[in-house]
C-alpha cells in the first residue's frame, strides 16, 4: 500500500516507536513492519524492560493524545490495525501501571527476602523444636514401659489374690457341698449294686402289674422281692415304683393335667408314658379321658368307641398323620386294629405302611393308640391281653381315701386344702430345683477347659448352687415344720376320709348279692357332694368337730337313702347293717364276726323248743355270755324263748358298763342263737340306735330322683316280671305337667322311634319313657354314648323301665340311676309309697277325703302284703295286685266324695256312699281273682277298712291283736299328719295286723334272716380281704 490512511499510518508508525524503531516515513514503517519478527516482537514486547518513563511520555504526546487514535477510527481504516492501537494503549496503560506500583514491588521484594530470612529462622527453630519432641518422645516412651512394667505387676498382683480368694472360695463352696456329694455318692454306689433287682422289679411291674388294682399290686410286688432276696439278687428296700420311675416335675405336671392324687393313678400315669404295647384302660369312673386329652394338647387327642360307625376312618386318618386317638368301650374290640396292635409295618420304597381292613395305608410313627372300657368285669380273650398292656384305673379303698381327704378339706378348710397344696408344691419346686442347679454344676465342670480356677461360670455356678441350696434346705426345715402342722389339721378329717373309702367298698361288693346292684364312683361322689355342699345343717353349725360328726352321720344316712331305692326291700337291711359294719363308731367288732359265723348255728325256740337244751348249752359256752348266761332266771329266758317280739325282752348277758352298740350286737347275736325268726327286726332296731330312724325316713318321690340326677344320667326302673313301674313316670309328668314320650320296645318301629323321641327331646328340654328295654339289650348297649355326643338340654329326662334281667349291660347299670321296684314288703312301706302319689290330691276338699285314702291305703297294703304267704296262706293264687288298682280306686273315691261334698271344706262320713265304694273297690282288686273264697275273703277286707266307723275317735284299723295301739288312727285330719303316723308304724308289721295267724310270720323270717347273714358274711368277707390288703399296702 504506496499511500494508506492517515489513521492507518499513525498506528502501524505508534507501534513501531513503541517497539523502538525511529521511524521517518512510511517506507520505514513498511520495512520495519515486512521483518520476519514483527509479529514476534510484538508478542514478546517486554513492557518492563523496553518501555522507559521517557518514552511512555513520548507515546502519550505523539499518539495516544491524537483524536484519530482510537481504536473504531483504525479499525473502520484497518481491521487489522485496529486491534493494534488497542494493544499499543495497553502497553502504555500497563507501563504507566507499573510506575505507579514499582515502590510496592521494591516493598513486596524487601519483604520477601525479609520473609526468607525469618523463614531461615523458623526453620531453626523447628528443628530445635523436633529435637526436643524427639528427647520428649524418648522420654515418654522409657515412662511408658516403665508405668506398663508396674501396672503389669500390679495385674499379676491382682490376678494371684484374685485366684487365692477364688480358690478360697471354691474351697468354701466345695467343702460345704462335700456332705451332700459324698451321701450322693454312696446313694450312687447303692444304686449301682442294687441295679439289676431294681430294675428287674421295674420291669416285671410295668409288664404285668397294670391288669390288677393297688392291693394285688402290692401283693406281687412283695412275692417279687422275697424271690430277688431268696436268689441273692440285690435290690432297694423300700423303693416305691412311683418314686422310681418318675421324678417330681412329672407327677406335679400329671397333677396339673387332672390326674387324681393317689398312688394308685400315679403308678398308672408311669405305665401309660413307658409302655412298649398299646395300652387298654380299664377306667370305670371315666376320668382317664380328660387326662389323657390334657396330656397330649400337642397333638390333639381323637376319642372315638368301637360302637361308633366313623371308628375306622378316625383310625385311619391318626395312622396317617401321626395323632393319638383313644377308642372307647374296647370290651366291644373289632379285628380290625389286629395289624395295629400286632404292629406289623411293611418298609416299602422309603414309606412305611400299615394294613388295615383291606387296604394299605401310611403309618407315621408318631401314632399313639389308646383303648379303653368302662366296665370293670370286661373279659379279653388271651390273643388280646398278650397284645395289649393293661392299666386299670378301678379305684381302690386307698386311692378313694386319698380323694375324699383332699374333697372334704377344700369344702371344711380351705384354708388348709391350700397351705397343705402349696406346701407339697414347693417342696417338689425345691427338690426340682436344686436337682437343676447341680445339673448346671455337672454341665459346667464338663464344659470346663484349662484351670478351673479361671473359668467364671464354673465359679459363679458353684456359688449359686451354695447358697441356694441352703436357702432351700432353710425352707425345707421351714415348710416341714408348717407341713406337720397342716397334717396335725388334716387328721382330725381323715375319720370322713376313711368312712368314704369305707362305705364305697360296701357299694362296690353289692353285685355279689344281686347283679343289678352296680354303683359307680360318680354315683358316690354325687352322694357325697350333696352332703357338703347341700347340707342345711352345715350352714348352722361352725364348730369343726361338731360339723365333721355331721357330714359323717348323713354321710352314710344320704348313701342308705339313695342307694336302698335301687335294692329290692329283703336286701336293704342287709345293706343297712352292712353300712353300721363301715361306720366309724367305737363297737366291738368281733362280735359281728360271732354273728356272721357259719359254725355258730341258728334256731327259732319259740318253733322248735325241743332244741331248748342244746341251744343253751351252746350259749353257756359262748366266751361272751359264759360269765353272765348262769344270772339270768329261767323265767327271762323261757320269756325270750317264747315272745312273740323276743328283741325286746332280750336277757342281759352283759356287764352294766357294755355300751349300748355292744349291748345291741349281743342282743342280735342271742336272737340269732335263739330266736332266728326275730333277726331282721332285732337288726334293725340295732341299725336305728346306730344312725337313728332318719334313716328309714327317705324320699321315695320320684321328682326328688328327677331333681338329683342330670341330663346324661337315665333313670332305670327296674322290677320283676309281671310288674310294671312304668305307671309311677306317668303319675309323676301328670303331677308335674311335664312334657313326655312313651316308646314302647319290643320291634324295629320301637328301636327307631326310641332314637328319634330321644333325639328331640334332648333338644327340647322334654322327657321320654322306653318301656321294656329289657327287649333291646343290643340298643342299650350304645345308648350311654349316644347321649353323651347328644349333650342334652339340661331339663332332659330319659326313663326305661325294665325287667331285672342279666341282659342289661353292666356299663348302663353303673352310669344310670336305678330303681328296684317291687310290691313294698311291710305295711308301713307300702303305706308310705301310696300315699306319696297323693300328698296334691289329698289335700283338696273335703278334709275327709284324706281319711279315706289312708283307708285305701292300709287296704292296698293288706292286699298286697298277703301276697307274701300265698298259697299256703294269705291268698290260694299269686294274683296281680298292683298300684294300678290303688290308682283306679283312689279315683272312685275322688268321683264319690266330690259328688257327696258339691265344693264343701267338709261333709258327713255317714253321707257317704260306702256301699258304692266298697263294691267298685271290690271289683277293681277282684276282677283278676278268680278264686271264689279269695274274692270272699278280699270283700272282707274291703267291708272291714272301708267303714265310717273310722271317723270315730280311737278307731283301731285292726282290733284285738297284739300290739294294736299302734294301729290307732290320728285324729286330725290333715294329709301330713297321716304321713306322720304311717313312719310310726313297725317296719315289719306281725301277720295278725292282715288278717293271719300269729306265726305265719316265722317261717318267712327265719328264711329272710339266714339269707341276711349269708349275704352279710359273703360281703363282709371280700371287704376284710381288701382292707387287710390296703392296711399291708
Amino acid at each position: 500500500m504506496g499511500n494508506p490512511p492517515a489513521s492507518v499510518r499513525l498506528a502501524l508508525e505508534a507501534v513501531c516507536t513503541l517497539l523502538g524503531h525511529k521511524v521517518d516515513s512510511w517506507k520505514t514503517i513498511q520495512g520495519i513492519v515486512r521483518k520476519d519478527d514483527f509479529i514476534a516482537s510484538i508478542v514478546n514486547y517486554d513492557n518492563e524492560r523496553q518501555m522507559t518513563r521517557n518514552h511512555r511520555l513520548k507515546m502519550q504526546s505523539e499518539f495516544l493524545s491524537k483524536e484519530d487514535f482510537t481504536y473504531e477510527r483504525v479499525n473502520r481504516a484497518s481491521k487489522a490495525c485496529g486491534p493494534l492501537v488497542q494493544w499499543v494503549e495497553a502497553q502504555v496503560n500497563y507501563s504507566e501501571i507499573l510506575d505507579r506500583v514499582g515502590p510496592l514491588r521494591e516493598e513486596v521484594d524487601q519483604l520477601e527476602e525479609q520473609a526468607l530470612q525469618t523463614k531461615a529462622e523458623a526453620q531453626a527453630i523447628e528443628n530445635t523444636i523436633n529435637d526436643l519432641e524427639s528427647s520428649i518422645a524418648t522420654y515418654k516412651a522409657e515412662y511408658a514401659a516403665l508405668i506398663s512394667e508396674t501396672q503389669a505387676i500390679k495385674t499379676e498382683m491382682s490376678r494371684v489374690q484374685f485366684k487365692v480368694d477364688r480358690s478360697v472360695r471354691l474351697l468354701d463352696s466345695l467343702a460345704s457341698e462335700r456332705t451332700r456329694w459324698e451321701e450322693g455318692s454312696k446313694s450312687f454306689e447303692t444304686q449301682i449294686s442294687t441295679l439289676v433287682g431294681d430294675v428287674l422289679i421295674a420291669a416285671a411291674f410295668l409288664a404285668y402289674a397294670g391288669f390288677y388294682d393297688q392291693q394285688f399290686r402290692k401283693a406281687m410286688i412283695d412275692d417279687w422281692v422275697n424271690q430277688l432276696v431268696q436268689s441273692g439278687i440285690n435290690l432297694k428296700p423300700h423303693n416305691p415304683i412311683t418314686e422310681y420311675l418318675s421324678n417330681a416335675d412329672e407327677r406335679l405336671t400329671w397333677q396339673d393335667h387332672s390326674l387324681p392324687v393317689d398312688d394308685l393313678c400315679t403308678e398308672n400315669a408311669i405305665i401309660l408314658k413307658r409302655y412298649n404295647r398299646y395300652p387298654l384302660i380299664i377306667d370305670p369312673s371315666g376320668r382317664v379321658t380328660e387326662f389323657l386329652q390334657k396330656e397330649s394338647s400337642d397333638r390333639k387327642l381323637t376319642v372315638t368307641s368301637f360302637l361308633d360307625d366313623s371308628f375306622v376312618k378316625q383310625l385311619e386318618s391318626a395312622l396317617r398323620f401321626g395323632n393319638p386317638i383313644l377308642i372307647q368301650d374296647a370290651e366291644y374290640l373289632d379285628p380290625i386294629i389286629n395289624h395295629v396292635l400286632n404292629k406289623e409295618y411293611q418298609k416299602t420304597g422309603g414309606r412305611v405302611l400299615i394294613q388295615l381292613g383291606k387296604q394299605e395305608i401310611d403309618f407315621s410313627p408318631a401314632f399313639k393308640l389308646f383303648l379303653s372300657t368302662r366296665d370293670p368285669s370286661a373279659s379279653f380273650p388271651p390273643d388280646v391281653c398278650s397284645r395289649t398292656t393293661f392299666v386299670n384305673f378301678t379305684v381302690t379303698q386307698s386311692s378313694l381315701q386319698t380323694q375324699s381327704l383332699n374333697e372334704v378339706l377344700k369344702f371344711e378348710r380351705p384354708d388348709v386344702d391350700a397351705r397343705r397344696t402349696d406346701l407339697v408344691k414347693l417342696q417338689g419346686e425345691f427338690k426340682i430345683h436344686l436337682r437343676q442347679l447341680e445339673k448346671r454344676l455337672l454341665q459346667a465342670l464338663n464344659e470346663s477347659r484349662g484351670n478351673i480356677l479361671d473359668d467364671d461360670n464354673v465359679i459363679e455356678t458353684l456359688e449359686t448352687l451354695k447358697k441356694e441350696a441352703a436357702e432351700i434346705s432353710k425352707k425345707m426345715v421351714e415348710t416341714e415344720g408348717v407341713m406337720t402342722e397342716v397334717e396335725n389339721i388334716t387328721l382330725k378329717y381323715s375319720i370322713i376320709a376313711k368312712s368314704c373309702s369305707a362305705v364305697f367298698a360296701v357299694l362296690e361288693q353289692l353285685h355279689h348279692i344281686n347283679h343289678f346292684y352296680q354303683f359307680s364312683l360318680q354315683y358316690f361322689v354325687d352322694i357325697f357332694n350333696s352332703v357338703l355342699y347341700q347340707n342345711k345343717r352345715l350352714a348352722q353349725e361352725k364348730d369343726h368337730s361338731a360339723r365333721v360328726q355331721i357330714i359323717l352321720r348323713d354321710l352314710f344316712i344320704t348313701t342308705y337313702q339313695r342307694t336302698s331305692l335301687g335294692l329290692i326291700q329283703k336286701d336293704r337291711i342287709t345293706f343297712a347293717m352292712l353300712l353300721a359294719q363301715a361306720a366309724p363308731y367305737a363297737m366291738d367288732k368281733s362280735i359281728i364276726d360271732n354273728i356272721l359265723d357259719e359254725s355258730i348255728a341258728g334256731a327259732d325256740l319259740s318253733s322248735s323248743p325241743d332244741l331248748k337244751e342244746q341251744v343253751m348249752g351252746r350259749v353257756s359256752n359262748m366266751s361272751l355270755f359264759r360269765s353272765h348266761a348262769s344270772t339270768v332266771s329261767a323265767e327271762q329266758w323261757d320269756q325270750f324263748f317264747n315272745e312273740e317280739l323276743a328283741e325286746n325282752v332280750v336277757p342281759a348277758v352283759w356287764d352294766e358298763n357294755t355300751n349300748e352298740f355292744d349291748q345291741l350286737l349281743r342282743t342280735l347275736l342271742l336272737v340269732k342263737i335263739c330266736r332266728m325268726d326275730r333277726f331282721v327286726p332285732a337288726a334293725e332296731r340295732f341299725i336305728v340306735a346306730v344312725f337313728s330312724r332318719e334313716l328309714f325316713e327317705g324320699s321315695t318321690d320320684l321328682r326328688d330322683i328327677v331333681d338329683q340326677v342330670n341330663a346324661t344320667t337315665p333313670i332305670s326302673l327296674s322290677s320283676s316280671p309281671g310288674f310294671d313301674a312304668s305307671y309311677k313316670v306317668d303319675a309323676l309328668v301328670e303331677r308335674m305337667q311335664a312334657t313326655c314320650a312313651n316308646i314302647a320296645m319290643g320291634s324295629n318301629e320301637g328301636l327307631e322311634s326310641a332314637d328319634k323321641a330321644i333325639n328331640n327331646a334332648a333338644a327340647a328340654g322334654t322327657w321320654v319313657q322306653v318301656k321294656n328295654v329289657h327287649l333291646a339289650p343290643s340298643w342299650l348297649q350304645s345308648l350311654e354314648k349316644r347321649l353323651e355326643s347328644l349333650k342334652p338340654h339340661k331339663d332332659f329326662r330319659l326313663f326305661l323301665s325294665m325287667e331285672s334281667s342279666p341282659k342289661i349291660p353292666v356299663n348302663l347299670i353303673r352310669a344310670s340311676r336305678v330303681l328296684m321296684f317291687e310290691q313294698p314288703a311291710g305295711v308301713r312301706a307300702n303305706m308310705k309309697d301310696s300315699l306319696s302319689s297323693l300328698t296334691t290330691r289329698a289335700s283338696k276338699a273335703p278334709v275327709e277325703k284324706a281319711r279315706v285314702y289312708v283307708l285305701l291305703c292300709f287296704l292296698h297294703a293288706v292286699v298286697q302284703e298277703r301276697l307274701r304267704y300265698a298259697p299256703s296262706l294269705g291268698w290260694k293264687g299269686f294274683w296281680e295286685f298292683n298300684d294300678s288298682d290303688y290308682e283306679c280306686s283312689a279315683l272312685i273315691i275322688d268321683y264319690w266324695v266330690d259328688s257327696i261334698a258339691q265344693g264343701r271344706s267338709n261333709v258327713a262320713p255317714q253321707k257317704l256312699p260306702w256301699d258304692m265304694i266298697r263294691t267298685l273297690v271290690t271289683e277293681m282288686y277282684g276282677g283278676k281273682v278268680d278264686d271264689h273264697e279269695d274274692f270272699q275273703q278280699l270283700q272282707r277286707l274291703v267291708h272291714s277298712f272301708l267303714t265310717p266307723a273310722a271317723f270315730e275317735d280311737e278307731y283301731k284299723l285292726v282290733s284285738g291283736v297284739e300290739n294294736d295301739e299302734c294301729l290307732t288312727l290320728p285324729g286330725q285330719t290333715s294329709i301330713r299328719d297321716f304321713v306322720e303316723w304311717v313312719n310310726r308304724l313297725p317296719e315289719r308289721e306281725p301277720p295278725t295286723y292282715l288278717g293271719l295267724p300269729a306265726n305265719a310270720e316265722k317261717l318267712l323270717l327265719v328264711g329272710h334272716g339266714k339269707k341276711m347273714i349269708s349275704d352279710l358274711a359273703k360281703v363282709t368277707s371280700l371287704l376284710d380281704e381288701g382292707e387287710q390288703l390296703m392296711i399291708d399296702a
